[in-house]
């Protein structure tokens, strides 16, 4: 049987977040990652340029807020 891998049980980065930190060769493990939920979805931009569009997806992801000399937002 190959071990390789089981001693990082035991490393506190990879403690389990629930139950013992022990592996049983006998029944195995089951791993399940989880992230923060996520929706995509595509926009087509009528223009060719390349910095214009990585500027929109920027602003997009990162969730950037444009704000005039007054404090209002657009």
């Amino acid at each position: 049987m190959n071990t390789k891998g089981f001693s990082k049980i035991n490393e506190p980065q990879w403690k389990p977040d629930y139950g013992p930190a022990i592996f049983s060769s006998k029944t195995g493990a089951t791993v399940i990652g989880a992230r923060e939920f996520l929706i995509a979805y595509n926009v087509n931009l009528n223009t060719k340029s390349v910095k214009r569009a990585n500027s929109v997806a920027f602003d997009i992801r990162e969730g950037r807020v444009k704000v005039d000399d007054k404090g209002k937002k657009y």
